[in-house]
């Protein structure tokens, strides 16, 4: 009986330590198979995750629980404030009240999540801190909750390795790898792999860039608005020989409709 009890202790032990995460905010976005990208066919205790995810999981290993708001319920929730209380937001309430009510959200989610904590900085600052002080919670409380618990707890979590650099994050992811760090996660930025260029691809990567003639490594498109530059994208990927090669970075719908 003391040996198997040995035996399991030692397996907790062991899977209590193997947790590694591989983390970067546009990995919420949508799925990353971090297994094909190491030329691995599978893994074990690893998972590839935005802060979406790793709060969730950090919120799951310190026990921390409550029901999660989704933003429009959470701007239904503060519009009546909103409607009965005179403040620099009531001309676009009368407009649009959920919009101004989401705008609201986010400039107080934006600024708690940099460090905010309500001060009255200013005359805007003030009304906002006052109509926001009862919000249902969002991410930026939820952080603040697991900072609260790592002040006292430990997680499963072995490594996070980090792509976005630390300069990127906002304060309060920043205090919670801080907190990490202090219960024995090693947390460790990856170094990024400079991608090779030509032309005037690779001299736009230089001060005092002059562009070439005749080089089309890099162009420029100057449209008149996001709905025809996206059309103007679209064409020009359909027009490719082969489009397998390219590589959109931060498309949204307007080119996800147009393409």
């Amino acid at each position: 009986m003391s040996v198997r009890g040995s035996f399991l202790d030692h397996r907790v032990t062991l899977w209590r330590n193997s947790m590694r995460i591989i983390f970067d905010p546009s990995f919420d976005r949508s799925a990353w198979r971090g297994d094909a990208a190491n030329d691995k066919p599978a893994t074990a205790g690893e998972v590839w995750t935005g802060p979406a995810g790793l709060l969730g999981i950090l919120e799951t290993q310190l026990g921390l629980g409550g029901p999660l708001f989704p933003g429009v319920e959470r701007a239904a929730a503060l519009a009546p404030g909103l409607r009965k209380t005179d403040g620099f937001w009531s001309r676009s309430f009368e407009n649009d009240a959920l919009a101004t009510a989401r705008t609201i959200l986010l400039w107080r989610d934006t600024l708690v999540l940099h460090g905010w904590q309500g001060q009255p900085v200013s005359p805007r600052l003030r009304q906002l801190a006052a109509v926001t002080r009862d919000v249902l919670p969002g991410q930026p409380d939820r952080l603040r909750a697991v900072l609260t618990a790592l002040s006292s707890q430990g997680t499963e979590i072995a490594s996070i390795r980090r792509y976005a650099p630390i300069d990127d994050l906002p304060g309060l992811w920043l205090a919670v790898f801080d907190g990490l760090k202090a219960h024995g996660t090693v947390v460790s930025d990856i170094a990024q792999i400079e991608s090779p260029a030509k032309g005037n691809l690779q001299a736009a990567r230089n001060k005092g860039f002059v562009p070439r003639a005749r080089d089309d490594s890099l162009q420029f498109l100057d449209a008149p608005g996001p709905l025809d530059a996206a059309e103007r994208v679209a064409a020009w990927i359909a027009g490719l020989d082969d489009s397998a090669n390219v590589l959109i970075v931060g498309g949204d719908s307007v080119l996800d409709t147009a393409l």
